[in-house]
């Protein structure tokens, strides 16, 4: 049976016939609900912003909802706004806080539902004091109404209020452009938006076979099930992470440690400080201890000139997350945020992205190090610390997604021809201090003179990366390293005005990127990036996606397929090779993967986090950091990104215990590979080429055709280290057998025997002492792991049973079973197979595909197992009251808690 099949509005998939589907009445009989009692009321009042008692907003707009599609976003089916403000514009409410239970309270937390970050405004109570919501506040929650207009929930902070009646005055403070309201909530308790419903509501009644993912704003209430307790009581206080050999350990300590980290970007940094709190304790609670935040520091107007108030955010930031043991990584410079012009003093831009510029320019070198001037020596006001000082900073990361060696590098092409000239006498010079002059070199390659050769001026063109994907001419050589040292110089020059001058104790990372070819060219780009403490990749895995804005948004009319990494090479529903957060140890130093995911549309995203928690650990990786979240709970819809739903975050317990922990175990090495300068600089490359897990956004840099060698199956047996720049020995190459060693079945089986990866029936198994997990196409056949046994009715899903006590599966006395299947977003529709048209990108809330099928635990007492079906907060939904050795699945449960009774 192919893995692509006839798709239904929510992404249908075949099920293993026949399909034993269990009766309300038989969960009804195994399953007595409890209450936990955990949630606080949500909310005190709601209030409808189209219903003022006074204002002089006009009575239509452009805004209001058209049909019966647009009405049923909106809360009370319409909002209030005007399409070109014209000061004084103002709404007032006239409320009353109830009296009675909810008298004890006087603070709540103030929201509003409105038209995205427009129409900036300012409010008070009564006579109190003036606030403000700008352009910059956090948007929670954001559903799209029609195209360009959306309807997002902010929240504007904390406000006292006695019980009583109180009057709200809002006021616009920007004059000609949109505004609207849509409504008002003062909440008691963490609020949890989910577009228009109301605490409690559910919404239309999503397909057969799905459920609606609408949990209650986490009351943080004890959970045994917590994984607060793996991070440190106080990020740094075992002392900084530093490099040990090839491992992560803290400093005083001396014990190793492994980050399984989330991507956070500038809008994280507008939380006001209870939800920031918030967001910290929630990625705790998952297993989360690295946060990486992926922003500017440069105001967007000038980027010579460092935002001093996102300096103070991002120290702000460093507390929150310092106060759940959770460390900060500092990513400040992508290429892809500037845009170049005549003003900015940079010759030859006209709005263009300064790709490669870091590598070659002093001056914009310099300015890259006042921003980190600016955000490492500012002391913190509420620790006295600078950033450079504090041990709770992970790391520096000098460049993020830029090489020399990567499509964007095509002088007279994407470098400006000013840009260019100065990177030619760059290259002049050093071909001189090479071979003497320039007339030598141009005498050792025998070829055609390029654009930009002007020998007698000190010139002399340089190769793009396009071209030295094909060509290892002694032309291309030169260029090659050449461009290779100039990276290599850069990330020297500022790693050590990063250490020396600002004092900084901290790891740095280089760059991430990849080239134009990662088998002649990778080694290269690695050799430069090893100058850093730790080496770092980025790692996406999907199907293509396609279409106006595919590279940051999911829209009606693009055209997508699902692709699972499970399936190689080239299969139904597979990719091209094993996943780009699989590949060797370069220079025996410790590697990250700091951007990770399973981009939306895609249905196999469940795979995602036990998948790297398996082979990250099984290849020695330090830590996969995923991309990317700034919800302080969890998404209410899907998007590009969001990695906050039940098929990624959602997974992240059983996965952050496993690779954490080390549930299973890192291989031994599949062999060893050295190559030295002559090698590298020949462009001898490697015997074979890693996975290139490119997002859309970045694809798009790419020009289409061929791609390149033999994948390293050997990685999915274990860690193959290769070191670079160096004097190879005689017998150091690794085997080429070995490298090229194909399974007949279609199992690849780990060096450790713990793990199995069959790439045709896109399973993977892992039996371990203290961790047993299924995941991919499961619904083909029962699969069978030593303690666990799955039945599943579902065609792809995942689940993992593992130890909480650290004991042996058979003996453990409390243990935690995770389960997860589809997901996708309600009214999605991409009928057909294929790569296929989105007809509607769908709203709020999440659907989940029913989980259907049951477990069996094959120990002595399982029938005396006491098992605890939690809600997606942890906390306890239904107990388990059969004596039977299989226990059914419920639809709409993720996780479950399994205790043996104590010992008599």
């Amino acid at each position: 049976m192919s893995l692509k099949q006839q798709s239904d509005g929510v992404g249908a998939a075949p099920q293993r016939l026949p399909t034993a589907q269990h009766t309300q009445a038989e969960y009804d009989a195994a399953w007595r609900p409890v209450a936990s009692g955990s949630e606080r009321t949500e909310t005190i009042l709601w209030w409808e912003a189209e219903r003022p008692s006074s204002t002089n907003f006009p009575p239509q707009h452009s805004f209001s909802p058209v049909g019966p599609g647009e009405v049923d976003l909106l809360s009370g089916g319409a909002w209030i706004g005007t399409d070109a403000a014209s000061l004084p514009a103002f709404l007032e409410y006239e409320l009353s806080i109830p009296s009675g239970s909810a008298s004890v309270r006087t603070d709540f937390e103030f929201l509003v539902r409105k038209f995205w970050l427009h129409g900036p405004f300012r409010w008070r109570f009564d006579d109190g004091a003036w606030r403000e919501c700008t352009r910059e506040a956090h948007i929670l929650e954001s559903v799209t109404i029609r195209p360009n207009v959306a309807a997002s929930w902010i929240s504007l902070g904390h406000v006292a209020l006695a019980p009583g009646r109180h009057h709200l005055r809002v006021e616009l403070t920007e004059a000609g452009g949109p505004a609207a309201f849509d409504a008002f909530v003062l909440s008691a308790g963490g609020f949890g938006p989910h577009g228009r419903l109301k605490p409690g509501e559910r919404g239309p009644a999503p397909p057969p076979g799905w459920h609606a993912f609408l949990p209650r704003a986490d009351s943080f209430a004890a959970s045994r099930i917590d994984l607060r307790a793996l991070n440190q009581a106080r990020a740094g206080i075992d002392g900084r992470l530093i490099k040990r050999d090839s491992e992560l350990v803290f400093a005083n300590s001396g014990a190793a440690v492994r980050l399984w980290g989330m991507n956070v970007g500038p809008d994280v940094l507008s939380l006001p400080p209870e939800l920031l709190q918030r967001y910290a304790r929630h990625a705790a609670k998952f297993g989360v201890n690295l946060i990486r935040l992926h922003a500017p520091v440069f105001q967007g107007d000038s980027f010579r000139t460092t935002d001093k108030a996102r300096v103070d955010a991002i120290q702000a930031l460093a507390n929150a997350l310092n106060a759940e043991g959770i460390y900060l990584a500092l990513s400040i410079y992508f290429p892809a945020w500037l845009h170049l012009g005549a003003k900015d003093g940079i010759a030859g831009y006209a709005g263009e992205s300064p790709y490669g510029l870091s590598f070659f320019n002093e001056d914009f070198e310099n300015v890259e190090r006042s921003w980190w001037r600016e955000l490492l020596t500012k002391p913190n006001p509420k620790t006295g610390t600078t950033l450079a000082a504090d041990p709770g900073i992970a790391y520096v990361e000098l460049l993020n997604e830029d090489s020399t060696l990567f499509w964007t590098f095509r002088p007279h092409e994407q470098i400006p021809e000013a840009q260019s000239a100065n990177l030619e006498l760059q290259f002049g010079r050093w071909l001189t201090a090479k071979y003497g002059s320039i007339e030598n070199a141009a005498a050792r390659w025998h070829g055609k003179p390029i654009k930009g050769d002007d020998f007698s001026a000190g010139r002399v063109g340089v190769l793009g990366a396009d071209a030295l994907a094909s060509d290892a001419s002694p032309r291309a050589q030169d260029s090659a390293e050449f461009l290779s040292r100039l990276m290599r110089d850069h990330y020297t020059r500022l790693q050590d005005f990063i250490r020396k001058d600002l004092g900084f104790g901290g790891l740095t990372v280089c760059s991430n990127w990849q080239t134009s070819n990662e088998q002649v060219l990778g080694p290269l780009d690695n050799w430069a990036n090893a100058v850093c403490d730790v080496m770092d990749r980025h790692a996406y895995q999907s199907g293509p996606h396609e279409g106006d804005a595919a590279g940051w948004a999911v829209q009606d009319g693009q055209r997508y397929d699902d692709g699972s990494s499970l399936i190689f090479p080239g299969g139904p529903g597979g990719t091209n090779g094993i996943p780009a957060f699989v590949e060797p140890r370069y220079d025996g130093k410790p590697a990250l993967v700091s951007e990770l995911g399973w981009p939306w549309p895609n249905r196999f995203r469940a795979e995602g986090p036990l998948l790297v928690s398996l082979y990250g650990r099984l290849t020695g990786l330090d830590g996969p950091i995923w991309f990317a979240s700034g919800q302080p709970g969890w998404a209410s819809v899907l998007e590009k990104f969001e990695i906050k739903e039940p098929a990624t975050f959602g997974q992240f317990p059983a996965a952050a215990l496993i690779f954490r922990k080390g549930l299973v175990s890192e291989g031994p090495p599949v062999g060893s590979l050295e190559l030295g300068d002559q090698e590298l600089f020949t462009l001898h490359g490697l015997p074979f080429s890693v996975g290139v897990g490119l997002d859309t956004f970045r694809k798009s840099d790419v020009p289409q055709g061929p791609g390149s060698a033999a994948d390293a199956w050997a990685l999915l047996r274990g860690p193959l280290d290769v070191q670079l720049g160096t004097s190879p020995g005689a017998n150091s190459k690794a085997s080429p057998v070995a490298l090229a060693e194909r399974p007949t079945d279609g199992s690849l089986v780990s060096g450790t025997n713990e793990l199995t990866w069959n790439h045709k029936s896109g399973v993977v198994t892992a039996a371990s002492a203290r961790a047993e997990v299924a995941l991919g196409f499961v619904g083909r056949s029962d699969v069978q792991l030593p303690v666990l046994t799955l039945h599943s009715q579902n065609d792809y899903a995942a689940a993992a049973l593992v130890a909480l006590d650290d004991a042996p599966l058979p003996q453990s006395r409390h243990m935690l079973l995770q389960v997860a299947t589809e997901v996708t977003n309600t009214a999605w529709a991409a009928p057909g197979t294929g790569t296929r048209t989105i007809q509607h990108a769908g709203s709020g809330p999440i659907l989940t595909r029913d989980l259907q099928g049951s477990i069996e635990l094959r120990r002595p007492d399982a029938r005396a197992l006491h098992i605890t079906a939690l809600d997606a907060n942890m906390q306890p939904s239904a107990q388990w009251q059969q004596n039977a050795g299989e226990v059914l699945l419920l639809p709409d449960v993720m996780y479950y808690e399994i205790e043996a009774p104590a010992p008599q």
